[in-house]
């Protein structure tokens, strides 16, 4: 398999757009329908250059913290964990979010940008996988899955919220494995 092949793969269950998508529902349903292809273009856009800035500043931040690569591939493995283990617990990205009184574009930002689409576990394999693979390949991988997740804020899912769900649940297993598997590299490099 192509190393762009499995970034790919692993930025589809890091970023888990059906987790992102049911976790966006309660502003969704708040939103206007005419302003959500604005709301999911600003959260694919923010969180495109919030994950491109984790991969390109990646190495110089761990050299200032003076953090070894290996070191923090375990680090990652854990946050990415924490976050397998929510959306297999709950079917969703991240902690529930209230959502607040956010009015067009706003909601793109927060919470579809930061932190649904461009979560803990997302900017610390971009971080890792940067440092690894490459900024561009990295951020390559990742900017697809973003676009999905925003495309899936358009879509109405009525009798498909359980399949959905599901999805994501799944996808937060095989963060697991991806998660674990960063975890044993780390330890075994260091």
């Amino acid at each position: 398999m192509s190393d762009y092949l499995r970034l790919l793969l692993i930025f589809a269950v890091v970023i888990n757009p059906l987790a992102v998508r049911v976790a966006f529902e309660p502003w969704r349903e708040r939103l206007d329908r005419r302003e959500l292809p604005a709301v999911a273009g600003v959260g694919a856009a923010v969180a495109a250059v919030l994950l491109g800035l984790a991969a390109v500043i990646a190495a110089d931040l761990l050299d200032f913290l003076d953090v070894a690569p290996e070191t923090f591939r375990i680090a990652a493995g854990i946050v990415m964990a924490t976050s397998a283990v929510l959306a297999v617990w709950r079917g969703r990205a991240g902690a529930t979010l209230v959502p607040g009184e956010s009015r067009s574009w706003q909601a793109g930002v927060f919470p579809l940008g930061l932190p649904l689409l461009a979560g803990p576990a997302g900017l610390v394999a971009a971080m890792t996988y940067g440092i690894d693979d490459g900024e561009v390949k990295a951020w390559a991988a990742a900017v697809p899955w973003l676009a999905v997740g925003a495309a899936l804020a358009l879509v109405e899912l009525t009798r498909w919220t359980a399949a959905a769900d599901a999805v994501a649940r799944v996808c937060g297993a095989l963060l697991v494995v991806v998660s674990a598997g960063l975890i044993v590299e780390g330890v075994r490099d260091i």
